[in-house]
């Protein structure tokens, strides 16, 4: 039941983010109490109501060390598996240790 509403609520958002044209994507890293390292990103965009929306887009385990490129990888599997890819995007707020994953996800997506 919650794996199925959870896939309802994903479908809304991804629906709803194919209306927009930009999106700004915040994202967060941090150590457990157990030692695993976790990375989560959030998308933020005005909807056709102009009204703030905002959608997490995942938190994933992080596995692989804290390098620019691999952040990058995770931050552009999770766009694309929401299908934002083709969206104008901003990192905001970002510490500068997660701004270079951005700028590197920007250059790998234009590409």
């Amino acid at each position: 039941m919650l794996a199925a509403k959870y896939q309802e609520t994903k479908e809304k958002g991804k629906a709803e983010m194919q209306k927009v044209v930009a999106v700004s994507l915040t994202s967060d890293m941090w150590t457990s109490i157990n030692m695993d390292a976790y990375l989560a990103v959030t998308c933020h965009y005005i909807d056709d109501h102009d009204k703030l929306g905002t959608v997490l887009l995942g938190v994933e385990k992080f596995y692989d060390s804290h390098t620019a490129a691999n952040i990058a990888q995770v931050k552009t599997n999770l766009m694309e598996e929401w299908g934002i890819t083709d969206k104008e995007y901003e990192a905001i707020g970002e510490c500068l240790h997660m701004l270079s994953p951005f700028n590197q996800a920007t250059v790998e997506l234009s590409e």
